[in-house]
């Protein structure tokens, strides 16, 4: 009995001693920062387009990074004082949501913030491209005409419109199956001038829309053979995808030339009706 006892107050004294402890332990209070979205603004009329579509911001304090974080993010931060902040724009790969990174021909965004506890700091961080990025391999917003060709197999052809239900930026890219068409495909000229052997990050940056899934890929060596690197899914809006052309450049490294492709059949999917397919600032970034 008195060992019984015994075991019952030094429970309770160990409780005290505790719970006194846990007074002196205050939580700390975070400065919280609100990144609705990134954007980015171009400097050049040789870089095309202002659209971006970023997915995450990579977040840096002091050049430490403090996490990666899905837009858009509100983030407690429990640094004092004045810090650098610096962000990042992180996108999805090939359009997979598990395939996210920082996206290699963007800039960062640097500025220097006052944190002080509790209070919210607002920032929509505005981006470019680096200054060695490069956009001469292959361009085309449709503004001037058309670089692709259509391969003689195809039942239709890509036309210019201007239609502002169609178009995303002043001319666009058409393809249009109606009931008695059923397939069609689109090419580049021959690409040469192209890092090869995954020397440098090589990326195929397109807006895309339409109905049906649609197969982009490259052929290799004057179009002796070829290969299926992504597909495209239907998309009721107009939508940005950044393709990753680098192990596909690394793979086939020795072809002599490349074509890269956008193909569609009807009679492998079995659809019905009228097919449509729009897209628009297709550009080939490099380093």
């Amino acid at each position: 009995m008195i060992a019984r006892k015994t075991n019952v107050f030094a429970t309770i004294i160990l409780s005290y001693l505790f719970l006194s402890g846990c007074k002196d332990i205050e939580a700390e209070i975070p400065t919280y920062l609100v990144i609705p979205e990134i954007t980015v603004k171009t400097t050049d009329v040789d870089q095309g387009t202002n659209s971006s579509s970023f997915s995450d911001a990579y977040v840096y304090i002091n050049e430490r990074l403090i996490g990666i974080y899905n837009l858009p993010a509100t983030i407690p931060i429990l640094n004092e004082g004045q810090v650098k902040l610096t962000i990042g724009g992180g996108i999805k790969q090939n359009g997979v949501y598990e395939s996210r990174l920082r996206y290699p021909f963007y800039t960062q965004f640097d500025t220097i913030l006052d944190l002080v506890k509790s209070q919210t700091t607002t920032i929509s961080p505005v981006l470019g491209y680096r200054d060695n990025a490069k956009f001469d391999t292959f361009f085309e917003n449709f503004e001037t005409g058309i670089n692709f060709e259509t391969d003689s197999t195809s039942d239709t052809s890509i036309v210019r419109t201007i239609v502002p239900e169609e178009s995303f930026e002043g001319y666009s890219g058409k393809i249009i199956l109606d009931e008695n068409k059923e397939r069609f495909e689109v090419y580049t000229p021959d690409i040469i001038d192209v890092p090869r052997f995954n020397t440098s990050p090589v990326y195929l940056e397109l807006n895309f829309k339409g109905n049906i899934f649609v197969n982009f890929g490259s052929y290799f060596d004057n179009k002796n053979t070829n290969q299926i690197y992504v597909v495209l899914p239907p998309k009721q809006t107009w939508t940005k995808i950044y393709i990753n052309l680098t192990e596909m450049l690394g793979t086939n490294g020795n072809a002599s030339n490349f074509n890269f492709f956008f193909a569609y059949n009807k009679a492998v999917t079995n659809f019905k009706g009228t097919a449509e397919f729009y897209l628009d600032n297709v550009k080939i970034v490099t380093f």
